[in-house]
């Protein structure tokens, strides 16, 4: 999927990712380019692993049709933010060294200097409709 970003002014960029394992592959090739294009080159690398890990999780723990992936500049470097219609809790795991996945969040931890999330409510009776995650990363 080629990025469909909408242009929030020269601070961001906002594309939709069609909810299959291949969108992580394609938002990390489109963070690399975005990236560049704002010269943050410099965080490039630690930007595209959050964005595969939020994608990940978003795409193997949601039953949707897409995930929305944005990007924002600020003062110190870039957000990351990830969008997506599951209501359960993002949580940290301890993982056992022999576990395959379950490392996710300890990444995106590792790698920005915060992040956080929140739950979407959209609906009269403020039920959560997904959750929005997002990552800070400093240049």
């Amino acid at each position: 999927m080629t990025l469909v970003a909408v242009a929030t002014g020269p601070q961001g960029y906002r594309g939709n990712y069609t909810c299959t394992p291949q969108s992580a592959h394609e938002a990390r090739h489109d963070v690399q380019m975005i990236l560049s294009t704002w010269q943050m080159e410099q965080i490039a690398m630690d930007a595209q692993q959050v964005v595969a890990e939020l994608m990940a999780n978003a795409v193997s723990h949601c039953d949707q049709k897409s995930v929305l992936m944005e990007l924002v500049r600020t003062q110190a470097g870039v957000r990351i933010i990830v969008e997506d219609s599951c209501v359960r809790k993002p949580m940290i795991k301890e993982a056992a060294p022999t576990d395959q996945g379950g490392r996710g969040l300890f990444l995106v931890a590792a790698f920005s200097a915060s992040w956080d999330w929140e739950f979407l409510r959209t609906t009269k009776r403020r039920k959560p409709t997904g959750k929005r995650i997002w990552a800070d990363l400093n240049l």
